[in-house]
């Protein structure tokens, strides 16, 4: 088990294992979340002068996203692995095609009800 951030304020223990999200594939399934993938799409978020990029990062809408919040929809800086174009499309799950995205904003650009997502 690696832990995220154990320098900051705030860390997060992180396995690299099967995880449970909501975004990579469209819905709540088992996806292989490797610590290196969380990493890389981490790195992609914009980083913000004045706050630990290893903390708080900025996606594609402008959201704050918060590092340990991946996947914690109970959080307003919860974050999802989100497909830029959809599997339906034809997009694939290589890093290319990932992005980070706030949560409340990868159920709008979804579809999907913010309450049971």
């Amino acid at each position: 088990m690696e832990v995220i951030g154990a320098d900051s304020p705030v860390a997060v223990a992180v396995t690299p294992a099967v995880a449970t999200t909501h975004g990579l594939l469209g819905a709540k399934s088992q996806v292989n979340l490797t610590q290196d993938l969380i990493e890389d799409v981490w790195q992609k978020g914009r980083i913000v002068d004045g706050y630990d990029p290893e903390v708080w990062r900025v996606d594609e809408s402008n959201s704050w996203i918060k590092k340990a919040d991946l996947a914690n929809h109970g959080s307003k800086y919860g974050w999802e692995v989100d497909l830029i174009v959809a599997s339906s499309q034809g997009g694939t799950e290589a890093l290319s095609n990932l992005r980070p995205l706030q949560w409340q904003v990868w159920c709008q650009r979804n579809g999907r009800n913010l309450t049971s997502a």
